[in-house]
């Protein structure tokens, strides 16, 4: 990743694959799951995500089960949220369980090229650059976009990170402005919670033309 695109040099990567090889071998879990950097987070999250759909497999059983599951869901589709896109990916683009492993792999690559960017442009930034999210949420009826881009719209840098459902957005902003983001949404009557998410996620920052090679086998 990093001789295709340089500016990757600053995240650790070949250090925290070394810890998932580690985690996956021994079982050492090595970080606190409230800090881990995204290019260890995410690879993390696709594995377990197969790995708990391999284990529901596993529960069904009569044969072909994947299949069967496919087959089930062939009009709704597999849905993944965020990361879990990459997951769903892979399973509905298996044709058959065995597949899932060779796909997985793709979506697994995937994962470590969005960790590295979104944590280059974070935690890895030279200076650091701490971003946290918030989920808002309005206390009836929906929650218009609109109204939520009005209220960030003096806090630089504050955007629209994901439409969660009709009642639920989220927001990412700096770390130093969350507290004060939090007291303006309440004002106007709105719940926050705040989502253990570091880094910008569904970002235009992150937006390159390096990171295509990595979704081929």
């Amino acid at each position: 990743m990093t001789e295709s695109d340089p500016i990757l040099k600053t995240v650790p990567g070949a250090k925290y694959l070394s810890d998932i090889e580690r985690w996956v071998e021994d079982g050492v879990f090595t970080y606190p799951v409230d800090s881990l950097p995204n290019v260890y987070a995410l690879p993390v999250t696709v594995l377990l995500q197969i790995a708990m759909y391999v284990r529901y497999l596993r529960q069904i059983r009569g044969g072909e089960e994947h299949r069967r599951v496919l087959e089930g869901l062939e009009i709704g589709g597999i849905q993944g949220f965020c990361v879990g896109f990459l997951t769903a990916t892979a399973i509905a683009c298996s044709g058959t369980e065995e597949d899932i492993a060779a796909v997985g792999a793709i979506s697994l690559r995937m994962a470590v090229c969005v960790g590295a960017y979104v944590d280059h442009d974070g935690c890895f930034a030279q200076p650091p650059d701490r971003t946290a999210c918030i989920a808002v949420r309005g206390k009836g009826g929906e929650l218009e976009k609109e109204d939520i881009a009005t209220l960030i719209h003096s806090y630089p840098g504050a955007y629209i990170s994901s439409l969660n459902d009709d009642t639920c957005i989220s927001v990412t902003a700096g770390a130093a402005d969350i507290q004060e983001l939090t007291k303006d949404f309440q004002a106007c009557g709105l719940r926050v919670r705040t989502v253990h998410v570091q880094g910008r996620f569904h970002s235009f920052a992150h937006v390159s033309n390096e990171v295509s090679p990595f979704g081929h086998a």
